[in-house]
């Protein structure tokens, strides 16, 4: 019998059986949330890290605007861990629910052209479970997904759903040792950020293709948010000898921009945050 991988009637259910859906669902681990900008465009896409498969975390403007205005009983499961929906401006593309999932940044242009079209897209997510994982890079600043494209300055408002993320990735581009200035403020001023992901590049022409369908990688390799450590892509790397490619140069930059970000976070300690914010340099293994 084939596994269900979608359910095209849950949009009709009642708010409060799908919330309890969601609750019972996404108390297993949480999801990674693609947010890009290629070009002037934008793309937006969740995968599951169990199943590996695009999941449908978008709902109607009205479901928002409901949820924002409900308020659970404190006996109520949901109320321990609320689902969160928030809106990302302007039009995305997005990639259709229960297909096999890969990131954003390895997916080729004609496979992005058939995402359906999205405006003011609302999204379910959970802060203390989902990494929300930003490519910027095309127009130079790193959170670009998060401003209006037709402007140069990246402007956030204080109460602005970013600042209750708690683990972040930037994908970092060849040779890059530095993150914009504008963002580098952004992040180091969010007041509940736990784990800064910088996630290397991947050599476009590595005849090896993604970790995850390497032969000797194994899923305990990766840690809670599945991201594989570059000292274990290294490693595993290794392994296939006699083929070139430029994979194993690419943490350099990223080593650069773990001091940096270090160095800065470090001396804001105490007056934007207590805690501790882990930063990793990481492969994405999709």
């Amino acid at each position: 019998m084939s596994r269900l991988t979608k359910f095209q009637y849950f949009p009709d259910l009642p708010r409060e059986l799908q919330n309890i859906i969601w609750d019972f669902y996404r108390n297993q681990r949480g999801l990674r949330h693609y947010i890009t900008v290629l070009g002037n465009q934008r793309f937006y896409a969740s995968i599951d890290i169990d199943t590996n498969q695009f999941m449908h975390t978008y709902v109607s403007a009205l479901t928002a605007a409901n949820q924002a205005n409900s308020r659970w009983p404190e006996s109520h499961p949901a109320s321990k861990k609320k689902f969160n929906i928030i809106n990302l401006i302007g039009q995305h593309g997005v990639p259709e629910a229960g297909s096999f999932a890969k990131s954003i940044v390895t997916t080729k242009e004609k496979e992005l052209a058939l995402w359906t079209k999205r405006h003011s897209l609302h999204i379910r997510c959970r802060f203390e479970d989902d990494v929300f994982f930003f490519d910027g890079s095309d127009t130079g600043i790193c959170l670009r997904p998060m401003s209006h494209l037709s402007k140069s300055t990246l402007l956030l408002e204080p109460n602005h759903w970013l600042r209750k993320v708690r683990h972040l990735a930037i994908q970092l581009r060849p040779v890059q040792s530095n993150l914009d200035n504008q963002s580098k403020h952004v992040i180091v001023t969010l007041p509940k950020l736990k784990n800064l992901y910088l996630v290397v590049y991947r050599d476009p022409q590595c005849v090896y293709g993604a970790p995850r369908n390497w032969r000797h990688f194994k899923k305990d390799m990766m840690d809670e948010h599945n991201f594989l450590p570059f000292e274990t892509f290294s490693q595993l790397h290794a392994e296939h000898p006699g083929k070139k490619c430029i994979c194993a140069k690419m943490a350099t930059g990223a080593e650069s921009v773990q001091r940096r970000m270090r160095r800065v976070i470090s001396g804001l300690r105490g007056l934007v945050r207590r805690h501790h914010v882990d930063i990793k340099i990481v492969v994405d293994p999709y």
